[in-house]
């Protein structure tokens, strides 16, 4: 259901919204309001619509199934199976959309396909390595694999708690990047002159390698995200570490998108980066210095019930907070100049506030990546028993969360007027 509600929101503004944006002058063949890739690449722009339709209304299906209750055993199996077909219909058409509409050359739409087979690839090799490692281990240790075997059940049972929050990040992350792929940071061309064509993304022109990184890293943590969505379905496919893998590259992939399109300058690229590193030096510094005097004591129930609530509601956080700043770094606010600066001080792409308001431009920014990144960390540590624990105990997680809440309301402040 959660699948479903994303992907018929984020099809249903796409759809209405399509890549390249629209005409805002007549001229030639096409009338005010058109969408610029009729006239360039309308095979591109067939293709993005079919399948983001097909995507659409796949979705409401799935929505649809799942309100429906079946009556007897038999018509319940044929809906599993028509909600399963549904699904696949709906990851496939948004796949196809996303390489149809994010881009505008034939190789780069095999490589954002290709993608696909490349994240299977390394989770199957993440999920060998861990069977070898676990087969090896169990062969010079028979007592560890029988309490491997005692200990399935709250492995289970904490595989569920995880499951739902799991699903929530991978189903967010897969709605702002394909927004932020079809729509992406500096805006687009409306006029075809010096090289380019209306439609086309003005970083591609001004700055490719940066557009580069965001793209493919953007591209990377979106199909990741769709992959993480098929593990979670069956409980066979999340075993041997391979959800984990999945959200390795979507939380990487989110990172390097971020700090590449939020900014044009590489000095902010790097500051934005290395503020997931501070917050987890942070974090384990704070550890280390509030836990001197602890006594090592046994968990309880009562004690791991309460960890476990305060760390679904950061988690909650931390993911609502990491996809609203997402989407803002990459589109700031006032949006982006579309043609160079009369005084030659910025150019097309670059964020209209930065010329208006530079102060108030650097204070959005540097709140709002430190709140992303802050949430990016938070998430990195709470997906970890191990590391969550003791950061939650020593309220260091408290006060990182307290502190992005502090960056967010700044970046709103700053700009929203």
């Amino acid at each position: 259901m959660l699948l479903a509600i994303f992907a018929v929101s984020i099809t249903y503004v796409a759809g209405l919204n399509t890549p390249g944006g629209f005409w805002d002058s007549t001229g030639g063949s096409h009338h005010l309001g058109d969408a610029i890739l009729k006239d360039h690449h309308i095979i591109r722009l067939t293709v993005f619509l079919f399948c983001n339709t097909m995507a659409f209304v796949a979705s409401l299906f799935i929505t649809m199934l799942l309100i429906i209750d079946g009556k007897n055993l038999h018509k319940k199996k044929a809906r599993s199976r028509m909600l399963y077909g549904c699904i696949v219909v709906a990851l496939v058409g948004l796949v196809s959309a996303y390489a149809a509409g994010s881009c505008r050359e034939t190789d780069t739409t095999v490589y954002v396909v290709s993608l696909v087979g490349a994240v299977v690839a390394y989770i199957l090799l993440h999920r060998f390595c861990s069977s070898a490692s676990k087969l090896f281990s169990s062969c010079f240790s028979p007592a560890q694999q029988h309490d491997e075997n005692e200990d399935n059940a709250s492995a289970r049972e904490a595989l569920d708690k995880a499951r739902s929050l799991v699903l929530l990040l991978a189903t967010l992350a897969a709605a702002i990047t394909y927004a932020a792929g079809l729509d992406p940071p500096g805006g687009l061309w409306q006029d075809n002159s010096n090289g380019h064509m209306a439609g086309d993304p003005i970083l591609l022109t001004i700055n490719i390698a940066r557009y580069r990184v965001f793209y493919y890293c953007n591209s990377v943590a979106f199909v990741a995200s769709l992959v993480a969505i098929v593990l979670v379905q069956k409980e066979k496919l999340v075993k041997h570490h391979a959800l984990e893998a999945a959200m390795i590259l979507v939380l990487f992939g989110l990172i390097g998108a971020y700090a590449a399109g939020s900014c044009r300058d590489v000095n902010k690229s790097i500051y934005a980066m290395a503020l997931a590193g501070a917050v987890l030096i942070y974090v384990v510094i704070h550890i280390v210095f509030f836990t001197l005097d602890d006594k090592d004591k046994k968990d309880n129930a009562k004690e791991d019930l309460l960890l476990e609530k305060r760390r679904k509601r950061l988690l909650l956080f931390a993911i609502l907070a990491a996809t609203i700043t997402y989407q803002a770094g990459l589109t700031p606010p006032g949006g982006f100049l579309l043609q160079d600066d009369k005084l030659g001080r910025h150019h097309a792409g670059d964020p209209v506030l930065l010329d208006n308001y530079p102060r108030r431009y650097n204070a959005f920014f540097y709140c709002n990546s430190i709140s992303f990144m802050l949430s990016i960390a938070l998430i990195i540590l709470l997906v970890n028993p191990n590391l969550y624990r003791p950061a939650i105990r020593s309220n260091a997680l408290s006060v990182c969360t307290a502190v992005g809440l502090l960056c967010l309301m700044g970046a709103y402040a700053a700009g929203n007027s």
